[in-house]
């Protein structure tokens, strides 16, 4: 109705009846009932606009209720006297979820392992006709890179999973919807604390082997490809931390972080050496590996050269004229020589 009436309004006493021409009666219907053949009770559902003018300042004067149709039906009125019989309005009222403790901002260091039942949700969200009964859901995630979160669809609780080797803040919004489709959401920031990760071997240095009188070996490794650090990368200190047979061989590291190997001639053995990767935190890795030298027989060697000598005629033998063992040498055999004309 867009016009005002009172208690002894009759049909008939507004003008012509009551008229849908948006002057007495908007035109349109807030709502329609069909099945009319039969007595009973009837409701109509779709007058929430209507009621929600009212309630925002509209004049409030009721509705009309017309017959679109052939068939002849009656309501009774207002003033009818079984009460239970009277048309009434029944206003269903949803409130929206509310946030009864708030999801807390939280801090964990770098590497963290996965937060299981972060939040009960249930303790978190209310709603006063559902109660816990919501429905949960993520609406945001700031850094999915860092952390992904979910809901539990068993008891409703919050996950966190913290991405490994990562680290800075993720805002993360979740919400609460009830059985009506009202909802509210919450947020809270998730922070992780950098940590300084030890290096580590990407590539090992490998066990090598080489014969007697090698010569040098320059950038044997570079050392950029045999350590990674995830905050440093390959820019690391590199130092010689041990070498078992330094006087076989001589390791140096030059100045492009590159492994360099020297030989000491006519030695063989095995040298054990360890090299050590060191981040900016002072955190350390090490890796080990061994050289082997080969023997290889060297020559004999003159040493003293047999002197040539002058003798008179007749003159007699001459014994132990030279000491051979004195005349020759060998690395591996030193003086156990054959000796033969």
């Amino acid at each position: 109705m867009l016009i005002d009436w009172d208690e002894s309004a009759t049909w008939n006493s507004v003008t012509n009846g009551i008229q849908r021409d948006d002057n007495e009666a908007i035109s349109s219907a807030d709502d329609q009932i069909t099945n009319l053949d039969t007595t009973g009770s009837r409701s109509f559902t779709n007058l929430t606009s209507a009621v929600q003018a009212w309630s925002d300042g509209a004049s409030n004067y009721g509705w009309a209720m017309f017959n679109s149709s052939d068939s002849t039906w009656e309501c009774n009125s207002s003033e009818h006297g079984t009460a239970n019989q009277r048309p009434s309005l029944t206003i269903e009222f949803n409130s929206p979820p509310v946030i009864s403790a708030a999801l807390p901002d939280t801090t964990v260091d770098e590497d963290n392992g996965p937060i299981n039942d972060f939040r009960d949700l249930n303790a978190v969200f209310d709603d006063v006709e559902d109660g816990g009964a919501l429905t949960f859901t993520i609406e945001s995630n700031s850094n999915p890179t860092l952390v992904t979160p979910t809901v539990d669809g068993v008891d409703s609780t919050l996950d966190l999973a913290i991405a490994a080797d990562e680290n800075g803040s993720a805002t993360i919004g979740v919400r609460a919807t009830d059985s009506r489709s009202l909802w509210v959401d919450d947020s809270f920031v998730l922070t992780v604390i950098p940590l300084n990760d030890t290096p580590t071997v990407a590539a090992a240095l490998p066990d090598t082997t080489v014969d007697e009188d090698n010569g040098p070996i320059d950038n044997y490794r570079d050392l950029h490809t045999v350590f990674s650090d995830i905050e440093d990368g390959s820019v690391l200190a590199y130092t010689i931390v041990s070498n078992s047979n330094p006087g076989l061989v001589t390791v140096t590291i030059d100045a492009d972080s590159a492994v360099d190997l020297s030989f000491t001639p006519d030695l063989n053995g095995s040298a054990t050496i360890v090299i050590r990767a060191t981040d900016s935190g002072t955190l350390w890795v090490e890796d080990t590996f061994i050289v082997t030298v080969n023997v290889v027989n060297d020559v004999p060697t003159l040493t003293a050269a047999l002197p040539d000598t002058t003798v008179d005629e007749d003159n007699g033998p001459i014994n132990d004229f030279r000491d051979l063992n004195a005349v020759f040498d060998d690395v591996e055999d030193g003086g156990a020589l054959t000796f033969t004309i």
